[in-house]
């Protein structure tokens, strides 16, 4: 019996999942089509030059053994590859990611074979393999597209990139088979601008990974370390950048001296947050934390005290989905966020705080709502209408 197939077109690709750890939502559903049968993976990795391929280091201690991490890069390890790699490319300098588009048409000569006889099914969620995605629909396969981040209007790209991408959104959702998204607004951004309405799939989550909870390790031991002698720790976890309200967390943290605030996660390239980052290095309440691996962030939020979302509202945002709303809901904990989109749903267990005076009573009081888990927000869940669509 021959396997069925899946073509894996990921905008973050596994050069940097292997790099960070972090199972984005390319991965989480990797793993649920992989699950579904798709066993045969032709896994297609973004165009990179040889030199620049030699940043990108495997770090196996971010895959414990167990995880869903772990056998998300099994999966990853076991497919059939696919990469362009020229030693060197002036069009990366001059086009940036757009250089991807010519990048990803000189893969469609190194796709394998693929019987006929089984199912053939291709997922991405990038723009910029256009190309590709034309040819394997040309050959049968059925497409699959998500609009995961909204690339038409992205922050972190530029003018040229973002026209590219909605360009090539144009094109690829009019021939996709299944088309979803993870926001009402990039749904509607879509119909309003290709005439096509994704499906609604929310980001989710998955439960907790059947990994026995790190007790000790460099994160967590900076943590308790720097946690001593405050009353709460206010924990955040995401990609640091222009969407955190840095004027909110200067307000805050001065005025709740007795708390630490600890931000954990990397820097959004494109973006950097000039107050934020002043406010690590001088303010001695605030630390910063770097990434963590996604297999680690469950046991990191279980440190804090209160679980937060200090987001900018209006231009900052991406019209995107909470995912770190999502993992804060796991673990039981207080939760206060500012109102971005997609956090009103949940009101009635979270604290939905609008400006600096509601955030400083919240985290100084001595009563806060405790949400309790909803299975709603699990993957398997968000999943079933594209699995069934998929079948």
């Amino acid at each position: 019996m021959v396997d069925d197939t899946l073509v894996f077109i990921p905008y973050q690709d596994t050069d940097n999942f292997f790099e960070d750890g972090i199972l984005t939502r390319e991965f989480a559903i990797l793993y649920m089509l992989y699950n579904s049968g798709y066993k045969n993976v032709v896994n297609i990795k973004k165009p990179r030059t040889l030199l620049d391929k030699r940043r990108y280091i495997i770090h196996n201690e971010y895959y414990p053994s167990g995880t869903i991490e772990h056998k998300v890069k099994n999966i990853c390890n076991e497919s059939t590859t696919i990469q362009y790699l020229p030693l060197l490319s002036i069009m990366q300098i001059i086009k940036r990611r757009a250089w991807w588009i010519a990048g990803y048409k000189k893969t469609i000569d190194m796709l394998p074979v693929i019987e006929s006889d089984c199912k053939r099914l291709v997922f991405s969620d990038n723009p910029y393999a256009l190309e590709v995605l034309k040819h394997l629909k040309d050959h049968g396969y059925v497409i699959y597209f998500d609009v995961m981040d909204n690339f038409a209007i992205h922050p972190s790209l530029n003018e040229s990139e973002q026209l590219n991408a909605l360009n090539s959104y144009r094109e690829i959702l009019q021939f996709a088979d299944i088309v979803s998204a993870n926001s009402v607004q990039t749904c509607e951004f879509m119909n309003n601008h290709t005439g096509r309405t994704p499906i609604l799939v929310k980001n989710g989550v998955f439960e907790d990974n059947p990994f026995e909870q790190i007790k000790d390790n460099a994160y967590i031991s900076m943590i308790r370390e720097a946690k001593r002698g405050y009353k709460r720790t206010i924990g955040y976890i995401g990609k640091l950048g222009l969407r955190l309200d840095a004027d909110l967390i200067d307000k805050v943290t001065s005025e709740c001296k007795d708390c630490l605030f600890v931000f954990v996660g990397g820097y959004l390239k494109g973006q950097v947050n000039n107050k934020l980052i002043e406010l690590f290095d001088n303010r001695a309440n605030v630390l910063h934390v770097d990434a963590v691996p996604s297999a680690y962030v469950y046991s990191i939020l279980d440190e804090f005290d209160i679980l937060s979302i200090p987001h900018a509202v209006g231009k900052a945002e991406n019209g995107g989905d909470p995912l770190k709303l999502y993992q804060y809901l796991t673990r039981n904990k207080p939760i206060i966020t500012t109102p971005i989109l997609g956090v009103e749903e949940f009101k009635d267990v979270i604290c939905i705080a609008k400006n600096a005076d509601q955030w400083i009573n919240y985290i100084n009081s001595e009563h806060h709502k405790i949400n309790t888990f909803t299975r709603k927000i699990i993957w398997e869940e968000r999943f079933k209408p594209i699995l069934e669509l998929i079948k």
